[in-house]
Order: structure tokens, then sequence, then C-alpha cells
């Protein structure tokens, strides 16, 4: 364990106030940073957004900024909806905080919204995968067209001039060419 992450733990563990000031600090810094990553990413304005879940422009800029934090359940959840993703609120351990602080990375900022969610996929899909960057796999989240047959014809025709045999399994499918999910 780092000494970092020791010194919290051991902090959280033994006082109270600590405990309860890093949880506030965590959610009112973390979601103003996650409403205006989302906004921006969907290239939305402020007032754009304001518009989309009927609220003032004025509210998505207190919401926005880490300072602010007087934002209510009502409020993220119109945001949430104008966003098109879940607002999610629950009671947890404080090591989950932890790890959640601690882990806190751009990719924790990605939320796809409904449409681009692949997890409300009645079967698995395959996706399509437009690069690899530093052993991170970064898949695009619209499925690609067809089926499976074609995917396969796709792939195939791709990995003859990779140097790859019809033997050479596919990763995207299972022995009974069902397509595995990710």
């Amino acid at each position: 364990m780092s000494s970092a992450r020791n010194q919290i733990l051991k902090m959280i563990r033994e006082d109270k106030q600590y405990r309860d000031l890093f949880v506030a600090e965590h959610i009112f810094s973390r979601l103003p940073l996650k409403v205006r990553s989302l906004r921006k990413t969907r290239e939305m304005t402020q007032q754009a957004l304001a518009d989309e879940a009927g609220v003032k422009k004025e509210w998505i800029s207190q919401v926005e900024n880490p300072n602010y934090g007087r934002f209510t359940l009502k409020t993220l959840l119109k945001i949430a909806a104008a966003l098109d993703v879940a607002l999610y609120v629950d009671f947890v351990p404080y090591s989950t905080v932890v790890n959640d602080a601690l882990r806190l990375s751009m990719d924790s900022f990605h939320v796809p919204s409904a449409k681009a969610d692949l997890g409300l996929l009645d079967r698995p899909q395959p996706v399509n995968v437009v690069s690899i960057e530093d052993a991170h796999v970064r898949i695009s989240a619209q499925p690609i067209a067809g089926d499976i047959k074609a995917l396969n014809a796709t792939l195939h025709k791709g990995s003859k001039s990779a140097g790859l045999t019809q033997d050479t399994p596919n990763p995207l499918t299972s022995e009974n060419n069902q397509a595995v999910s990710l």
C-alpha cells in the first residue's frame, strides 16, 4: 500500500471529522468536474445544458463550480437527464470512497449516453476497436453494423493481410461463433 493511502486510511479510521470532510470534499469536487467534463464532451454550452435540463444557466455555472457545494438531487437529476446519463447515489463503505478518490483519472469522467451504453444491449454486440494507446484499448460506443458472420468475414479478410491463417482463433467470438461480451 502507498504511504498516502495508508495515511488517509489511518485518518479515516481515527477521526470522524476527517472522514466526513474527506467524503464531502470528494463529492463536492468530483461532481462539478464530472458535469463540466460531460457537458464539454457532448459539445454543449452551459446555456444549452441549462435549456435541456430546464434550469437557469446560473445553476449550471454553480453546479460546475467545485467551491459551490450546494446542489440538490433534484437539480442533479435534471442535469443527468439532460446529459442522458444516470445519477447514482448510494451509501457505501468509506474504503469505496478512498479507493475511488485515489484512482481518479480522466477515464473516470467518461460516461456514455444511454444510446452509447453497451451494457444496455440485449445481447453482446461486437464493437469497433478504434485505437490502442498505452496498452489501453479504446472502443467506439457504436456497434459494428451487420451480424456476426459479416464481422467474421471482415475480420478474416483483414487477417489475411496480417498474415493470419483461417485456423487463427477470432478474439471477438467464442468457439461456437457467439459474440464475446467485452
